[in-house]
């Protein structure tokens, strides 16, 4: 199943969603000054929250992707979008680009908040992608879930998963 990607553009970034992962594209000057050219894949199931500051007209607002394990670091609250420049889990948004931002956190934060399928930004259902029809059925790797198996009755996929050993 070929995936719809939603993405914003921000200030020192680019962040791409297409159901499974997010990725942080740093390209351009404002990147390398703060972060440094890269991208940053993030699996959706290591994503533990989604920090938003909205912009305001007269300053950046920012998006932050909260990783288990991660250190978060905060300051006085005028140091927050400061603090967010540098780090390599966020991006900063401008007021301009405030809708673009929100319908990807909405985004993300409904495939966080949604069941062990993967979430498809093209229609905001979460169902994983059928096997091929000549599939018999039985217990196969969850398309949206890499540590599950997944039941194919034969015809769909059912809601009955299990660890996959």
């Amino acid at each position: 199943m070929i995936r719809h990607m939603i993405s914003a553009r921000g200030h020192n970034g680019t962040v791409h969603f297409d159901g499974r992962f997010v990725s942080i594209d740093r390209t351009g000057f404002v990147a390398r000054a703060t972060v440094g050219r890269s991208e940053k894949r993030i699996p959706l199931r290591s994503i533990q929250a989604v920090q938003w500051k909205p912009p305001s007209s007269m300053i950046y607002g920012y998006i932050e992707f909260t990783i288990a394990g991660g250190i978060e670091f905060r300051g006085r609250n005028s140091l927050l979008t400061s603090e967010a420049a540098g780090n390599e889990n966020a991006v900063i948004v401008r007021k301009s680009q405030t809708k673009a931002f929100e319908a990807l956190r909405n985004a993300i934060e409904s495939a966080l908040a949604g069941s062990a399928d993967s979430y498809s930004p093209n229609t905001g259902v979460s169902t994983p992608p059928p096997p091929p029809s000549s599939v018999p059925a039985g217990w196969y790797p969850d398309p949206g879930r890499s540590d599950l198996q997944r039941y194919w009755d034969g015809t769909r996929w059912t809601e009955h998963t299990a660890p996959r050993g």
